[in-house]
């Protein structure tokens, strides 16, 4: 929770005192609250994590989601400047899933995506009883092409509901 209050601490507008930024993070659904973290990694066809469980979303609930991914001099996947902007449901408790996934749909923008798209899928994951880590996972992949080496990643989520 210490990162999530952090991020939330730098990213909130409209000047808030620490206050009021307290009472804000305890409704645990203030539309006035954005979530942004940033990861740079390989990103490729197969399915790779952004976060899980309470790592970054502590609350379950209903997301507004945008990725946005953009070249660094580490890696190319041919999307420069790209966005793509869906909507997220999230448990932030223990799942009991079968390693059952849902795809976001996704509205897209960009400088180019050179006949290249990113998807996100969220995937439950089974308790660790059953051989799983009992956690809602946030993944990524790419539709064609795999970078070249890590790409920027900034994720930036509101909760809605």
């Amino acid at each position: 929770m210490e990162f999530q209050n952090k991020t939330i601490r730098e990213t909130l507008a409209n000047g808030y005192t620490d206050s009021e930024i307290d009472t804000l993070l305890s409704q645990k659904a203030n539309p006035d609250i954005v979530i942004k973290f940033v990861k740079n990694m390989q990103v490729d066809t197969n399915w790779r994590d952004l976060t899980k469980g309470e790592e970054i979303i502590s609350n379950s609930g209903l997301y507004l989601i945008q990725v946005y991914l953009s070249p660094n001099d580490d890696g190319y996947l041919g999307i420069w400047s790209g966005r793509a902007c869906g909507v997220l449901s999230w448990e932030a408790s223990d799942t009991n899933g079968s390693n059952n996934t849902f795809e976001i749909p996704l509205s897209y923008s960009a400088h180019t995506f050179n006949g290249n798209k990113i998807k996100l899928r969220t995937l439950l994951s089974p308790n660790i009883n059953s051989g799983g880590d009992g956690r809602c996972h946030l993944q990524i992949a790419s539709d064609v092409r795999s970078s070249n080496g890590n790409i920027h990643v900034e994720v930036y989520l509101r909760k809605m509901i």
